[in-house]
């Protein structure tokens, strides 16, 4: 799997259960190892905007909106694929441990279908193979460090875009 250049940065849009009240635009930068995250929330307007490439410039934006905006008239910068899956988080305060297990992880080129809950996809998977997380700030305890020592874990680094851009639909 490609390792991807340094800085890299990510934009993608979320919404959770396709809730259309609740919709982030999220840009994920990686530096030397280092995450950082910027959010707006936005319309479902600007959303069928961004995926009809007819999104234009508005002083009225968030930053990061006219930063995509800026990308898309720069680089041409625009949808191209719909990264599904269940999620269940798992939260731990000290050292901002966050565990996540992914689960039923599929993909779609479908863009203009964002938001249809019948949306063609395709997973990308073998049945029963669940992506397990772990993110930690400054340090994970030791009993939680102690129960993800599972034989039969592998630690790798996968992308959920990166593959579900390989599984074409």
């Amino acid at each position: 799997m490609k390792s991807g250049s340094n800085p890299r940065e990510k934009l993608r849009i979320r919404t959770y259960d396709n809730d259309r009240a609740r919709i982030n635009l999220e840009l994920k930068q990686k530096n030397s190892g280092k995450t950082f995250k910027k959010s707006a929330i936005i319309s479902e307007e600007i959303v069928n905007k961004l995926i009809d490439n007819k999104l234009d410039y508005s002083e009225e934006y968030p930053e990061l909106l006219k930063k995509v905006y800026l990308l898309n008239k720069t680089r041409l910068l625009k949808p191209v694929v719909i990264v599904e899956y269940d999620r269940t988080p798992y939260i731990c305060k000290l050292g901002n441990v966050r565990i996540t297990l992914d689960r039923n992880i599929s993909s779609s080129t479908k863009v203009h279908s964002f938001f249809d809950n019948d949306l063609p996809r395709r997973p990308v998977n073998p049945k029963k193979v669940h992506l397990l997380e772990v993110k930690f700030d400054e340090y994970i305890p030791d009993y939680i460090h102690k129960h993800i020592q599972v034989e039969g874990l592998e630690q790798t680094t996968y992308s959920k875009y990166y593959i579900c851009r390989q599984y074409n639909i």
